[in-house]
């Protein structure tokens, strides 16, 4: 599906931000904002406010906090995804019992993990 192409202007800072991830994450700024907008948007309308109150009253280390916790958030939801995953896939449907079994069970993961 083709996007919409929105226009915004960003100060300096936020501009040089943006150009260093994408250059560091190999995305094209536009790519960048997208992602950027698409997480703003998705927020809930209490957490767009908390963020624009610690943006404009909170002091420096306010905001390097308020970004520490978001990235643990987002960070736990990324383990929450990947374990669901790989607990789906290895599929155990009996307990590991005896050592037999868990070195059944950790060859199947390296066959289907491994390098």
């Amino acid at each position: 599906m083709p996007g919409k192409t929105l226009t915004t202007s960003v100060d300096e800072n936020t501009a040089l931000f943006v150009e260093e991830n994408s250059r560091i994450e190999g995305w094209s700024s536009s790519q960048t904002l997208a992602a950027a907008l698409a997480l703003y948007v998705r927020l809930p309308p209490e957490a767009r406010r908390a963020f624009r109150v610690v943006e404009a009253y909170g002091n420096r280390e306010d905001q390097i906090r308020t970004v520490g916790a978001v990235t643990r958030a987002l960070l736990n939801g990324e383990y929450e995804v990947a374990r669901r995953k790989l607990a789906s896939r290895l599929d155990i449907a009996t307990a590991i019992d005896d050592e037999d079994a868990l070195l059944a069970v950790a060859d199947r993961m390296v066959k289907d993990f491994g390098p």
